[in-house]
């Protein structure tokens, strides 16, 4: 199951425990003893005006966006 985690260099990364089938066991993208300093489970926000349409296919609210001043703001 994949998980955001942070470094101690300041990087966020998507991971996932990796195991060592007789080794120690290491999380994907870190060394083999190197540890997060945080971690969350993984999860990617969604736009406020997408919409999932049939087939999953994700549109945009295009009056919304109309809406926007440029800074992403209404």
């Amino acid at each position: 199951m994949p998980v955001w985690l942070a470094t101690k260099c300041g990087k966020v990364i998507k991971s996932a425990w990796i195991d060592g089938k007789g080794l120690p066991g290491r999380w994907a993208g870190l060394a083999t003893k190197e540890l997060p300093i945080a971690w969350q489970p993984y999860v990617v926000p969604a736009h406020p005006s997408a919409t999932v349409q049939p087939m999953g296919i994700k549109t945009f609210d295009h009056d919304f966006m109309a809406a926007c001043d440029g800074e992403g703001s209404v």
